[in-house]
């Protein structure tokens, strides 16, 4: 496991010593099988976005912590909205969900027109090879392999999210404390959710 995997790791133990969650407790609330909640734990299994949904919650997991865990935050939580997983994270503008879904959706307008999909690949996994083996990288080459397969909408929602992850500029300045990767994440989830 990675540095960021394995803070993840103590952070799940943390959260159930604190809420005072047994493996069978948290497992059985979660609907997910006692053994997995222990590989998790044991570090023999990365935990995958599917288990974090499931799990976090129960943890009280919000866009921190699945940033540490690489991977998009989750679209719709228990009774929890994108725009208040926004509104979490200080210092982000009310509007910016709004600006942010304006602007994914003219990416995907500007792929249908006629982008170079193959470049925007090959850049994307040039990106790729830069940024190590991480949970969020995963996420990123599924949306690689989307965009190469060229499966008509979710082939374009791959690109467009890619295209603003690449992005020099984008809405949130990545070295913005707390929340630089959150709209990258939240792209990445709206073309996660698209590519099903």
């Amino acid at each position: 496991m990675t540095g960021g995997e394995s803070d993840l790791v103590e952070l799940i133990r943390a959260r159930m010593r604190a809420e005072g969650w047994s493996v069978r407790a948290l497992a059985r609330a979660a609907g997910v099988h006692p053994s997995a909640v222990s590989r998790v734990l044991n570090r023999r299994r990365l935990p995958t976005w599917r288990w974090l949904a499931r799990v976090g919650p129960l943890l009280g997991f919000g866009p921190r912590e699945w940033a540490l865990a690489g991977m998009p935050v989750p679209a719709r939580g228990p009774g929890t909205s994108l725009e208040d997983q926004l509104r979490l994270a200080a210092g982000l503008p009310p509007d910016l969900l709004d600006r942010l879904r304006q602007e994914y959706e003219r990416l995907k307008t500007e792929l249908r027109a006629g982008c170079d999909r193959a470049a925007l690949a090959r850049r994307a996994r040039a990106a790729l090879d830069r940024a190590g083996d991480t949970g969020w990288r995963r996420r990123l080459e599924g949306l690689v392999q989307q965009l190469e397969a060229g499966r008509g909408e979710a082939a374009v929602a791959a690109g467009a999210a890619l295209r603003y992850w690449l992005l020099e500029a984008d809405l949130v300045p990545d070295d913005h404390i707390p929340g630089g990767f959150l709209d990258d994440a939240l792209v990445v989830a709206w073309a996660e959710a698209e590519g099903r």
